[in-house]
């Protein structure tokens, strides 16, 4: 029962997959460049505390850009 679910969003969400943007990566570049003027990036997420100090720490390596990470405290 599961597989099918599972088959069935998938097949639902395929066109929105198939519709996203073909210029994505101007977007993604447009998006980085506001982020830097910004100063920072602040993203909501659950509350895994290994991805509360991992995620802020990989993302400046990554793009320079510090990363605000919101969550509900467990």
């Amino acid at each position: 029962m599961m597989k099918i679910i599972v088959l069935l969003m998938l097949t639902m969400s395929a066109p929105y997959a198939a519709a996203q943007s073909s210029d994505w990566q101007k977007m993604w570049d447009e998006t980085l460049g506001a982020a830097r003027t910004e100063g920072k990036v602040v993203v909501a997420g659950p509350p895994d505390t290994q991805v509360r100090h991992a995620l802020p720490a990989a993302f400046k390596a990554r793009f320079g850009i510090t990363l605000e990470y919101l969550s509900a405290r467990s």
